[in-house]
Protein backbone atom coordinates (compact mmCIF):
# COMPACT_ATOMS: atom_id res chain seq x y z
CA UNK A 1 0.00 0.00 0.00
CA UNK A 2 1.62 3.25 -1.26
CA UNK A 3 1.49 6.60 0.68
CA UNK A 4 -1.21 8.26 -1.21
CA UNK A 5 -3.30 4.74 0.00
CA UNK A 6 -2.29 5.22 3.68
CA UNK A 7 -3.67 9.02 3.35
CA UNK A 8 -7.56 7.78 2.01
CA UNK A 9 -7.45 5.10 4.87
CA UNK A 10 -6.62 7.61 7.47
CA UNK A 11 -8.97 10.14 6.05
CA UNK A 12 -12.15 7.54 5.42
CA UNK A 13 -11.75 6.89 9.61
CA UNK A 14 -11.12 10.48 10.66
CA UNK A 15 -14.08 11.18 8.60
CA UNK A 16 -15.94 8.11 10.52
CA UNK A 17 -14.97 9.47 13.86
CA UNK A 18 -16.21 13.13 13.10
CA UNK A 19 -19.58 11.37 12.56
CA UNK A 20 -19.79 9.11 15.79
CA UNK A 21 -18.79 12.76 17.24
CA UNK A 22 -22.67 13.96 17.80
CA UNK A 23 -23.65 10.84 20.05
CA UNK A 24 -21.02 12.42 22.63
CA UNK A 25 -23.01 16.02 22.53
CA UNK A 26 -25.56 15.22 24.79
CA UNK A 27 -24.15 14.02 27.90
CA UNK A 28 -21.14 16.60 27.54
CA UNK A 29 -23.92 19.44 27.66
CA UNK A 30 -25.03 18.72 31.39
CA UNK A 31 -20.86 18.86 32.39
CA UNK A 32 -20.43 22.70 32.02
CA UNK A 33 -16.97 22.24 30.89
CA UNK A 34 -15.34 24.59 28.26
CA UNK A 35 -15.53 22.76 24.77
CA UNK A 36 -11.94 22.60 24.24
CA UNK A 37 -9.08 21.55 26.59
CA UNK A 38 -5.81 21.50 26.01
CA UNK A 39 -3.01 19.56 27.60
CA UNK A 40 0.64 19.32 27.01
CA UNK A 41 3.68 18.05 28.57
CA UNK A 42 7.71 16.81 28.55
CA UNK A 43 9.01 13.26 29.42
CA UNK A 44 11.73 11.15 29.01
CA UNK A 45 11.96 7.54 27.57
CA UNK A 46 15.12 5.70 28.76
CA UNK A 47 15.25 2.30 27.69
CA UNK A 48 17.08 -0.12 25.24
CA UNK A 49 16.74 -1.49 21.89
CA UNK A 50 18.02 -4.40 19.44
CA UNK A 51 18.20 -4.40 15.79
CA UNK A 52 18.00 -7.67 14.23
CA UNK A 53 18.72 -7.14 10.00
CA UNK A 54 18.94 -10.52 7.75
CA UNK A 55 20.12 -10.18 4.26
CA UNK A 56 18.91 -13.13 1.67
CA UNK A 57 20.05 -14.08 -2.04
CA UNK A 58 16.85 -13.17 -3.85
CA UNK A 59 17.34 -16.31 -6.31
CA UNK A 60 17.95 -19.05 -3.03
CA UNK A 61 16.41 -17.48 -0.50
CA UNK A 62 19.35 -18.45 1.92
CA UNK A 63 20.78 -15.91 4.40
CA UNK A 64 24.07 -14.68 3.02
CA UNK A 65 24.66 -12.54 5.94
CA UNK A 66 22.93 -11.02 9.84
CA UNK A 67 24.08 -8.11 11.99
CA UNK A 68 22.56 -7.97 15.19
CA UNK A 69 22.86 -4.85 17.70
CA UNK A 70 21.79 -5.53 21.02
CA UNK A 71 21.77 -3.74 24.26
CA UNK A 72 21.80 -0.51 22.46
CA UNK A 73 21.06 1.67 25.09
CA UNK A 74 18.17 4.88 24.52
CA UNK A 75 17.57 8.16 25.91
CA UNK A 76 14.65 10.38 24.62
CA UNK A 77 13.14 13.51 25.51
CA UNK A 78 9.77 14.16 24.10
CA UNK A 79 6.92 16.91 23.94
CA UNK A 80 3.43 15.62 24.34
CA UNK A 81 0.32 17.57 23.51
CA UNK A 82 -3.67 16.71 23.43
CA UNK A 83 -6.53 18.50 22.61
CA UNK A 84 -10.03 17.66 23.10
CA UNK A 85 -13.31 18.59 22.36
CA UNK A 86 -15.29 18.21 25.28
CA UNK A 87 -18.60 17.70 23.47
CA UNK A 88 -18.18 15.70 20.56
CA UNK A 89 -15.54 13.21 22.56
CA UNK A 90 -12.96 13.88 19.42
CA UNK A 91 -9.42 14.44 20.64
CA UNK A 92 -6.03 14.99 18.63
CA UNK A 93 -3.12 13.64 20.60
CA UNK A 94 0.59 13.28 19.77
CA UNK A 95 4.49 13.38 20.88
CA UNK A 96 7.82 14.28 19.25
CA UNK A 97 10.75 13.06 20.59
CA UNK A 98 14.46 13.62 20.02
CA UNK A 99 17.29 11.92 21.79
CA UNK A 100 20.31 9.67 21.18
CA UNK A 101 21.26 5.90 20.81
CA UNK A 102 24.54 5.26 22.73
CA UNK A 103 26.84 1.17 23.45
CA UNK A 104 25.57 -2.07 23.16
CA UNK A 105 26.91 -4.34 20.38
CA UNK A 106 27.35 -5.21 16.87
CA UNK A 107 27.60 -9.03 15.90
CA UNK A 108 28.20 -9.30 12.16
CA UNK A 109 27.94 -13.15 10.76
CA UNK A 110 28.30 -14.20 7.05
CA UNK A 111 27.42 -17.47 5.32
CA UNK A 112 27.82 -19.52 2.42
CA UNK A 113 27.02 -22.92 0.90
CA UNK A 114 28.52 -25.45 -1.20
CA UNK A 115 31.67 -24.00 -1.57
CA UNK A 116 34.44 -26.22 -2.78
CA UNK A 117 37.34 -27.03 -0.37
CA UNK A 118 39.65 -30.22 -0.80
CA UNK A 119 37.77 -31.88 2.09
CA UNK A 120 34.73 -31.22 0.38
CA UNK A 121 31.59 -28.60 0.30
CA UNK A 122 31.60 -26.18 3.28
CA UNK A 123 28.14 -24.88 4.41
CA UNK A 124 27.94 -22.66 7.43
CA UNK A 125 29.44 -19.06 9.28
CA UNK A 126 33.01 -18.28 7.56
CA UNK A 127 33.29 -15.01 9.43
CA UNK A 128 31.83 -13.93 12.48
CA UNK A 129 32.66 -10.27 14.56
CA UNK A 130 32.55 -8.29 17.48
CA UNK A 131 31.93 -4.36 17.24
CA UNK A 132 31.14 -1.06 19.81
CA UNK A 133 28.26 0.40 19.86
CA UNK A 134 29.02 4.26 19.94
CA UNK A 135 26.65 7.29 20.15
CA UNK A 136 24.03 8.27 17.53
CA UNK A 137 20.81 10.07 17.37
CA UNK A 138 16.95 8.91 17.02
CA UNK A 139 14.05 11.27 15.67
CA UNK A 140 10.38 9.75 16.31
CA UNK A 141 6.98 11.53 16.14
CA UNK A 142 3.02 10.11 16.45
CA UNK A 143 -0.07 12.27 15.52
CA UNK A 144 -3.74 10.84 16.43
CA UNK A 145 -6.93 11.58 15.30
CA UNK A 146 -9.57 9.59 17.79
CA UNK A 147 -12.93 9.74 19.87
CA UNK A 148 -14.18 8.29 22.97
CA UNK A 149 -16.53 5.78 23.30
CA UNK A 150 -20.01 7.39 24.95
CA UNK A 151 -20.22 5.47 28.05
CA UNK A 152 -22.06 6.52 31.31
CA UNK A 153 -20.58 9.67 33.12
CA UNK A 154 -20.40 7.92 36.49
CA UNK A 155 -18.05 4.74 34.81
CA UNK A 156 -14.50 5.02 36.04
CA UNK A 157 -13.35 3.66 32.76
CA UNK A 158 -13.17 5.58 29.62
CA UNK A 159 -12.35 4.43 26.33
CA UNK A 160 -11.26 5.53 22.78
CA UNK A 161 -10.62 4.67 19.45
CA UNK A 162 -7.75 6.57 17.32
CA UNK A 163 -5.97 6.44 13.93
CA UNK A 164 -2.98 8.34 12.78
CA UNK A 165 0.56 8.38 11.86
CA UNK A 166 4.41 7.75 12.74
CA UNK A 167 7.44 8.25 11.71
CA UNK A 168 10.94 7.78 13.09
CA UNK A 169 14.63 8.34 11.69
CA UNK A 170 17.18 6.32 13.56
CA UNK A 171 20.81 6.40 13.45
CA UNK A 172 23.41 3.54 14.91
CA UNK A 173 26.80 3.69 14.96
CA UNK A 174 29.81 0.89 15.52
CA UNK A 175 33.46 1.07 15.88
CA UNK A 176 35.70 -1.73 15.93
CA UNK A 177 36.38 -5.18 14.88
CA UNK A 178 37.18 -7.95 17.50
CA UNK A 179 37.39 -11.87 15.72
CA UNK A 180 34.63 -14.11 17.12
CA UNK A 181 34.99 -18.13 16.74
CA UNK A 182 33.69 -18.48 13.07
CA UNK A 183 32.80 -22.07 11.14
CA UNK A 184 35.40 -22.23 8.57
CA UNK A 185 38.81 -21.88 11.07
CA UNK A 186 38.96 -17.86 11.02
CA UNK A 187 39.91 -18.28 7.32
CA UNK A 188 38.23 -14.37 6.83
CA UNK A 189 39.16 -12.80 9.95
CA UNK A 190 42.67 -14.46 9.96
CA UNK A 191 43.12 -13.81 13.26
CA UNK A 192 41.72 -16.10 16.62
CA UNK A 193 38.92 -15.49 18.33
CA UNK A 194 39.28 -12.51 20.78
CA UNK A 195 41.79 -10.83 18.65
CA UNK A 196 40.90 -6.84 17.73
CA UNK A 197 41.70 -6.21 14.49
CA UNK A 198 40.55 -2.96 13.88
CA UNK A 199 41.32 -0.23 16.89
CA UNK A 200 38.05 0.26 18.79
CA UNK A 201 38.28 4.04 17.58
CA UNK A 202 37.82 3.57 14.33
CA UNK A 203 34.65 3.47 12.36
CA UNK A 204 32.87 0.48 11.07
CA UNK A 205 29.40 0.21 10.58
CA UNK A 206 26.58 2.57 10.80
CA UNK A 207 22.64 2.57 10.01
CA UNK A 208 20.64 4.97 8.82
CA UNK A 209 17.13 3.69 9.21
CA UNK A 210 14.07 5.38 8.46
CA UNK A 211 10.39 4.10 9.27
CA UNK A 212 6.77 5.54 8.18
CA UNK A 213 3.40 4.69 8.47
CA UNK A 214 -0.12 4.26 9.77
CA UNK A 215 -1.24 3.55 12.99
CA UNK A 216 -4.74 2.63 14.70
CA UNK A 217 -5.30 1.59 18.26
CA UNK A 218 -7.31 2.13 21.02
CA UNK A 219 -6.69 3.78 24.68
CA UNK A 220 -7.92 2.59 27.73
CA UNK A 221 -8.22 5.14 31.07
CA UNK A 222 -9.07 4.15 34.25
CA UNK A 223 -9.94 6.76 37.22
CA UNK A 224 -8.36 5.13 40.09
CA UNK A 225 -9.13 8.17 42.53
CA UNK A 226 -9.98 11.90 41.40
CA UNK A 227 -6.18 12.23 41.63
CA UNK A 228 -4.70 8.99 40.06
CA UNK A 229 -5.62 7.78 36.28
CA UNK A 230 -4.07 4.76 34.41
CA UNK A 231 -3.32 5.28 31.14
CA UNK A 232 -3.22 2.03 28.42
CA UNK A 233 -2.69 2.16 24.94
CA UNK A 234 -2.02 -0.10 21.67
CA UNK A 235 -1.85 0.59 18.42
CA UNK A 236 -1.22 -1.41 15.66
CA UNK A 237 1.51 -0.06 12.58
CA UNK A 238 1.04 -1.07 8.45
CA UNK A 239 0.81 0.05 5.31
CA UNK A 240 4.32 1.25 6.49
CA UNK A 241 7.84 2.15 4.69
CA UNK A 242 10.80 0.66 5.60
CA UNK A 243 14.54 2.30 4.36
CA UNK A 244 18.43 1.37 5.44
CA UNK A 245 20.74 3.40 4.76
CA UNK A 246 24.12 0.87 5.66
CA UNK A 247 27.37 2.46 5.73
CA UNK A 248 30.33 -0.13 5.73
CA UNK A 249 33.12 2.37 6.48
CA UNK A 250 35.81 -0.36 6.13
CA UNK A 251 34.57 -1.59 2.36
CA UNK A 252 34.71 1.91 0.70
CA UNK A 253 37.32 0.81 -1.74
CA UNK A 254 35.21 -2.05 -2.52
CA UNK A 255 31.16 -1.06 -2.62
CA UNK A 256 32.16 2.84 -2.93
CA UNK A 257 31.04 6.00 -0.86
CA UNK A 258 28.90 5.70 2.17
CA UNK A 259 26.13 4.56 2.41
CA UNK A 260 27.11 1.91 0.56
CA UNK A 261 24.00 -0.76 0.93
CA UNK A 262 20.92 1.01 0.91
CA UNK A 263 17.14 -1.38 1.84
CA UNK A 264 13.80 -0.64 0.40
CA UNK A 265 10.71 -1.86 1.22
CA UNK A 266 7.04 -0.64 1.93
CA UNK A 267 5.88 -3.67 4.02
CA UNK A 268 7.07 -1.73 7.33
CA UNK A 269 4.10 -3.16 10.17
CA UNK A 270 4.61 -3.72 14.18
CA UNK A 271 2.68 -2.82 17.27
CA UNK A 272 3.40 -0.06 19.87
CA UNK A 273 2.20 -0.74 23.45
CA UNK A 274 2.20 1.93 26.49
CA UNK A 275 1.29 2.39 29.85
CA UNK A 276 1.07 5.26 32.50
CA UNK A 277 0.33 6.19 35.15
CA UNK A 278 -0.97 9.73 35.98
CA UNK A 279 -1.06 11.64 39.60
CA UNK A 280 -2.72 15.09 39.42
CA UNK A 281 -0.74 17.29 42.48
CA UNK A 282 -2.98 20.46 41.22
CA UNK A 283 -5.31 21.04 39.47
CA UNK A 284 -3.73 21.43 36.45
CA UNK A 285 -0.28 19.66 36.73
CA UNK A 286 0.37 16.14 37.17
CA UNK A 287 3.41 13.47 37.40
CA UNK A 288 3.37 10.45 34.77
CA UNK A 289 5.37 7.56 35.08
CA UNK A 290 4.89 4.06 32.89
CA UNK A 291 6.56 2.11 29.96
CA UNK A 292 6.67 1.22 26.64
CA UNK A 293 7.29 -1.26 24.31
CA UNK A 294 7.81 -0.86 20.03
CA UNK A 295 7.76 -3.90 17.73
CA UNK A 296 8.75 -2.67 14.17
CA UNK A 297 9.40 -5.19 10.99
CA UNK A 298 10.23 -4.32 7.81
CA UNK A 299 8.77 -6.83 5.65
CA UNK A 300 10.85 -7.41 2.61
CA UNK A 301 13.12 -4.89 1.42
CA UNK A 302 14.92 -4.76 -1.71
CA UNK A 303 18.54 -4.13 -1.18
CA UNK A 304 21.09 -2.82 -3.70
CA UNK A 305 25.00 -2.58 -2.84
CA UNK A 306 27.48 -0.09 -4.19
CA UNK A 307 24.50 2.21 -4.02
CA UNK A 308 26.76 5.28 -4.74
CA UNK A 309 28.21 3.82 -7.72
CA UNK A 310 27.33 4.43 -11.59
CA UNK A 311 24.17 2.38 -12.07
CA UNK A 312 26.43 0.02 -13.80
CA UNK A 313 27.97 -1.10 -11.09
CA UNK A 314 25.31 -1.32 -8.36
CA UNK A 315 24.56 -4.68 -7.05
CA UNK A 316 20.93 -6.13 -6.75
CA UNK A 317 21.38 -9.80 -5.52
CA UNK A 318 19.93 -9.27 -2.41
CA UNK A 319 16.98 -8.47 0.16
CA UNK A 320 16.43 -7.34 3.32
CA UNK A 321 14.24 -8.35 6.55
CA UNK A 322 14.52 -6.54 10.36
CA UNK A 323 13.08 -6.64 12.95
CA UNK A 324 13.58 -3.82 15.63
CA UNK A 325 12.53 -4.09 19.47
CA UNK A 326 12.48 -0.25 21.27
CA UNK A 327 11.51 -0.93 25.25
CA UNK A 328 12.04 0.99 28.39
CA UNK A 329 10.53 3.50 31.19
CA UNK A 330 9.03 7.09 30.80
CA UNK A 331 8.54 9.89 33.40
CA UNK A 332 7.55 13.33 33.19
CA UNK A 333 5.32 15.96 33.53
CA UNK A 334 1.91 17.55 32.00
CA UNK A 335 -0.06 21.10 31.74
CA UNK A 336 -3.83 20.80 31.73
CA UNK A 337 -5.35 24.31 30.37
Amino acid sequence: MNVRSNVRLISSMSVLCLMLAPAHAADAKTTGKSDLSLEIGNRFWIGQMSYDYKLFDNKTGLMDSRLRWSDVNTLSNETTFRVTHQKSGVFLKGYAGLGANFGGSLDDEDYIYNYPTPDGPFTGKFLDTYSRGSRDTNFYGVVDLGIAVPLPQQWPLHLSGFVGGFAQKQSLLSKGVRCNADEANQIACQAPPGAVIVPFDQKSIGFETTMYGARAGLEAVLDISDQLTWRNEAAYVFAGNFKLEDSHYLRTKELGPTPNFVDDGNGLDGYQLETEISWAFTGSLSVNAGARYWRLNSGKADGVAGAQLPPDQRIRENYSRSKIDQYGVMVGLAYKF
